[in-house]
């Protein structure tokens, strides 16, 4: 049985799409304008899913710090997520989700981090090196670049060419999806696009294990390919 929203001030938008052409368009926007009518708390509708929107310091507190253990990540994000990230360390509640932290640990420890430090420190380094003032700068189309390389790096070893490229692509066509209006997988849409990158990021990322335990690098996926639970 769905919960009963409506004793909450607010509206359900538009018929099926409710708020979601808003969220999309302008999510900061969108939240400040529901601030100034209904204040904290309001009734939402995104892409057909019913719920209740909640704003400021005090609710989000009340949210984020969940001490009661009663709101589930995996029935607000799954929506979103099932087909482009199943399964993400995001969607995992309570005792699964505190399970699946402790494995990854072993990636965050102090060793692990100055790894990653070293290989950011040379990447900039190296990129910068090559920025010169005797030929036209766009500034956040490099920077981007920068950032995107280095993202590429940190999480699998991977820097400038065509392999980080494919990585960069993947993961962005997928993220792409978890927005996406239509949410049917017709061949050519973004939606369709997401899932496919997104399958194809996974088998990229299995095909690496192999050789990430063979001959482990400085990167993240080096460290979680080593990463153990409790028992072992």
């Amino acid at each position: 049985m769905k919960p009963d929203l409506s004793r909450f001030p607010g509206d359900n938008g538009f018929p099926l799409i409710g708020h979601t052409l808003a969220f999309v368009k302008n999510p900061r926007a969108m939240a400040a304008d529901r601030y100034r009518r209904y204040g904290e708390v309001s009734r939402i509708n995104i892409a057909g899913n019913k719920g209740v929107l909640l704003l400021g310091p005090d609710a989000n507190e009340f949210l984020t710090m969940d001490r009661d253990k009663v709101f589930s990540s995996r029935a607000a994000y799954e929506p979103f997520l099932k087909d482009t990230f199943p399964d993400a360390l995001g969607l995992f509640d309570f005792e699964e989700h505190a399970h699946q932290r402790r494995i990854m640990q072993s990636a965050f420890k102090k060793d692990a981090m100055l790894d990653y430090l070293s290989l950011l420190q040379q990447s900039a380094a190296d990129a910068i090196a090559g920025w010169t003032v005797t030929t036209p700068f766009r500034f956040a189309p490099q920077v981007k670049l920068l950032l995107f390389n280095q993202a590429a790096l940190l999480f699998m070893g991977e820097s400038q060419g065509d392999e980080a490229a494919r990585l960069i692509n993947h993961y962005t066509q997928a993220a792409a999806g978890t927005v996406a209006l239509i949410r049917l997988l017709i061949p050519g849409t973004k939606y369709w696009k997401a899932v496919r990158s997104s399958l194809l990021l996974r088998q990229m990322l299995r095909e690496k294990i192999p050789g990430k335990r063979a001959d482990p690098g400085k990167d993240l996926f080096s460290h979680l390919c080593f990463a153990r639970s409790e028992d072992g």
